[in-house]
């Protein structure tokens, strides 16, 4: 089904609440979720992943997986719920 946001009550003048909202995409070697600021490549060899904030560093130079593994499990789960969803 279709994602969708509630926005009546911003038209109607009340104040937008946004909500950090999760992305998923594929590619031919990898897919990404991106929550917030921060981006996880999980590479479809399975030779690891990359954990990116984007806040700090927009162009994803600094790899910061290894210092953040709870970071990763995190997006690492919801990944998992996005991709069973896109087979």
């Amino acid at each position: 089904g279709w994602d969708g946001r509630d926005i009546w009550p911003l038209l109607e003048g009340g104040a937008a609440q946004a909500e950090p909202r999760a992305l998923y995409w594929k590619a031919p070697n990898f897919s990404a979720i991106r929550l917030a600021d921060w981006k996880l490549i999980v590479r479809n060899d399975g030779k690891g992943t990359q954990l990116y904030d984007l806040a700090s560093d927009p162009y994803e130079t600094q790899n910061l997986a290894d210092g953040q593994p709870e970071r990763v499990a995190e997006l690492l789960a919801l990944w998992r719920r996005y991709r069973i969803r896109d087979r």
